[in-house]
């Protein structure tokens, strides 16, 4: 049987560390780390190994079972590791560097089991301990606290969540995850965690699964789609603007970095003209600049035409709106269709729309108006995945953001 290790309170804070800076809300407003999910995992204490020794033929009543050892000072349901101190053979039935439950008969006596369920004080199978062993021996105990198995488990859900969102199937969830509660964790656990760890922070902003986010309409407090449409025809400037509100910095920091997206979906349909028609091609697939996606890496468009501020990001954006896309008309060389956002607070972003109908025709009377309907929606691709773990689904990352038209077209 492998030997266990105690798991040291460096390396498992170390991890809480490293996840927490995935996870949590960096200080530095222009950061690109924090996914904005509460780390699960406790914090732990360090722990001291306090040697409680024991005579092999004198302390040892092989026919109840018990120890003694004077003043021993044990809690009972605690766990102590066995070290046979270089006798051989060891105490039948007990297992060098093995953990055992300790239930307190009095102030120097013990017994020693393999399971404790804290919930009901129950002990249940007594170490049988036979004799043949001589000398001195040791019972190392832990007098603060350790790394049992729920705190293995809530860092385990912390780091594989953060992995899981990532790549999704890609990872399996490993069997090591699957202990008793209570259990001492082997040390070859937390450098299985170490291993995801480093993964994990490699692919921080890998594009997520897409099992662990959704696609769907950018909705206000009225659970009303945000999406803006004119029917009637029309000349100068019209615009569309709408925020985007997250609940703090954290969960609007780790909403870019988890791949979410603000995806704007505008479009010219029907009508007639010459300039109806130059206004289709700057916005319309397939010739002018199509759908717009604002997301950490900054804008993307799904058309040919214009030009974009790729350099704008979410981490960068100012307080005052700064234009990220800019197409002009070919036939209407004045006209402008440009987005602009800013940076209203750390919680709130804004977004406008701007369809610039500028051309004057100079002495040939009134300017001819654009018709047809144009409209713009915006949908929000969301990550809020899960995994599922013995049956339990627990988060990988989960944000909530609202959306509010504050001008229509």
């Amino acid at each position: 049987m492998a030997t266990t290790t105690p798991i040291t309170h460096t390396r498992f804070v170390n991890l809480q560390s490293r996840i927490r800076t995935i996870y949590g809300a960096p200080t530095n407003a222009t950061s690109t780390s924090g996914y904005g999910q509460p780390v699960r995992s406790r914090s732990v204490e360090n722990y001291n190994a306090i040697d409680k020794s024991f005579s092999a033929t004198t302390n040892v009543d092989y026919a109840t079972n018990r120890i003694t050892i004077s003043g021993h000072n044990i809690i009972e349901g605690k766990i102590v590791s066995y070290d046979p101190n270089g006798n051989d053979p060891v105490i039948e039935n007990m297992i060098e560097d093995a953990h055992y439950y300790v239930k307190v008969i009095n102030a120097n006596t013990i017994e020693l089991y393999y399971e404790y369920d804290e919930d009901t004080n129950t002990f249940t199978r007594i170490v049988d301990l036979l004799s043949g062993s001589t000398g001195t021996h040791i019972l190392e105990y832990y007098d603060a606290d350790k790394v049992e198995a729920n705190d293995y488990f809530n860092l385990y859900l912390d780091i594989v969540g953060a992995r899981i969102h990532q790549i999704g199937s890609g990872f399996t969830v490993g069997n090591n995850v699957i202990l008793e509660k209570g259990d001492v964790v082997e040390l070859g656990y937390l450098t299985f965690l170490e291993g995801i760890m480093t993964d994990v922070e490699a692919d921080k902003f890998l594009i997520a699964d897409p099992g662990q986010v959704t696609l769907e309409s950018l909705r206000d407090g009225t659970n009303t789609p945000i999406a803006t449409s004119r029917t009637g025809s029309w000349n100068g400037t019209i615009r569309h603007e709408f925020t985007l509100n997250f609940t703090n910095t954290a969960q609007a920091r780790g909403f870019w970095n988890a791949a979410g997206q603000i995806r704007l979906n505008p479009s010219l349909t029907g009508g007639s003209g010459l300039k109806t028609s130059d206004w289709r091609n700057i916005i319309n697939d397939t010739n002018g600049i199509g759908d717009l996606t604002f997301s950490r890496t900054g804008i993307a468009k799904t058309g040919p035409g214009g030009t974009l501020t790729t350099s704008i990001t979410p981490y960068n954006l100012t307080s005052t709106y700064q234009v990220v896309m800019q197409i002009n008309g070919a036939s209407y060389g004045n006209n402008r269709y440009r987005l602009y956002i800013r940076k209203n607070s750390n919680t709130q972003y804004q977004f406008r729309l701007e369809f610039a109908d500028l051309d004057r025709p100079g002495g040939f009377g009134i300017d001819e108006n654009v018709n047809g309907t144009i409209q713009n929606s915006v949908q929000i691709y969301r990550p809020n995945g899960t995994v599922s773990i013995g049956g339990t689904n627990y988060n990988t990352v989960s944000f909530t953001a609202t959306g509010q038209n504050t001008q229509t077209l």
